[in-house]
């Protein structure tokens, strides 16, 4: 179990204090990661981790982890169980590793081969923010049963996530205000379901799905998200010959269609 938390600008650049900020909210999560804390931050994005190191306890397996190329960074809460297999298929294409990390596995595998396309091949549980420096592009990604927190909100040209709502908290954004259908849904159910959480406006990444954020702009208005569904239970009808990868082709949703997923 680790921590993460992070913020990002829309078409324009954060403070100077926002990696100061981000790491404000990563200490929060103190308890998800004790063993290690690590920051990074460019003109539009700021990521903080904090790590429950296991698998490479060094320091070379220490996160925010950025890609070969340069063009990923990466802060990640959770195991792939597969990575040992997707590492050596990674390394019959030349690649090299440097640790004995998942995370650098997670790396290597959206390089070659892409966010979506790599998501199907894993096998875990999990949830990571990962930075596209290239196309300026954050993606909020959840394990397919959705055993990992990944919570995040926007407010006008920024956008906020983290493992729990308490880092929320702590960030600097408008002062969050309580949910009243989230209470509602509280008392009738025995706890809040769906993506919506106890705060307005503060929302779940849904089982399965990436939430990505278009930081250059792009279509919609700035903030709103793409979301992604990349797996799906297969049905009764859906029935798939014993060799065929278990994950389902991806689907789009917009924001509203998906807020009771």
């Amino acid at each position: 179990m680790c921590g993460l938390a992070g913020t990002a600008a829309f078409d324009s650049g954060l403070p100077p204090s926002a990696v100061a900020i981000a790491e404000r909210m990563g200490r929060t999560l103190f308890l998800r990661g004790p063993d290690g804390a690590g920051s990074w931050g460019d003109d539009q994005v700021a990521l903080s981790h904090q790590r429950l190191a296991i698998l490479d306890t060094s320091d070379a397996g220490a996160q925010p982890m950025i890609s070969a190329s340069g063009r990923y960074v990466v802060v990640f809460n959770g195991e792939i169980y597969n990575f040992h297999e997707l590492s050596a298929e990674l390394t019959g294409t030349g690649w090299h590793p440097t640790t004995t990390s998942d995370t650098e596995v997670l790396l290597a595998a959206v390089e070659r081969w892409g966010l979506d396309a790599a998501l199907r091949r894993f096998d875990g549980m999990f949830a990571f923010a990962l930075y596209d420096r290239t196309d300026k592009v954050v993606s909020l990604v959840r394990d397919r049963f959705g055993e990992k927190p990944l919570v995040y909100a926007t407010r006008g040209s920024r956008l906020w996530f983290a493992s729990e709502v308490r880092a929320l908290e702590v960030a600097d954004m408008p002062s969050l205000t309580i949910s009243r259908t989230a209470v509602a849904d509280y008392f009738r159910y025995g706890y809040v379901p769906g993506t919506q959480t106890i705060y307005h406006d503060v929302w779940r990444v849904a089982p399965a799905s990436i939430v990505s954020f278009n930081l250059a702009g792009g279509i919609g208005n700035p903030g709103s998200p793409t979301i992604r569904h990349y797996w799906e239970v297969p049905g009764p009808q859906q029935r798939l010959p014993a060799n065929t990868p278990r994950a389902m082709p991806a689907r789009e949703t917009t924001m509203s269609s998906c807020m009771s997923c």
